[in-house]
Order: structure tokens, then C-alpha cells, then sequence
């Protein structure tokens, strides 16, 4: 479950609140990429 859906907040106010506390969320890009070579997520069927 994503943080903002979690705390019903926009992802914006969660990303800037994690940058303030000095704990930013990671690139969307890289934790997608990281589940698909764990085997976590599967891959877009087209």
C-alpha cells in the first residue's frame, strides 16, 4: 500500500513531509524495477 493511501494524504504532502524529516521515499522507477528483479511484480503483459 502506498504511504499517501495509507495516511489519506496526497503524495505530494508525504513526499515533502519525508523530505523534511530527512527520510525521502524512493524513485517510484527504482522500487518497481527492484520488486520486477526480485520477482515480486510481474512484468506488463501487452
Amino acid at each position: 500500500m502506498r504511504a499517501s493511501a495509507a495516511l489519506r494524504r496526497p503524495s505530494s504532502a508525504v513526499q515533502k513531509k519525508a523530505r523534511d524529516l530527512e527520510k525521502p521515499l524512493p524513485k517510484v522507477r527504482k522500487v518497481r524495477a527492484d520488486l520486477r528483479a526480485t520477482g515480486a511484480l510481474e512484468e506488463k503483459r501487452k
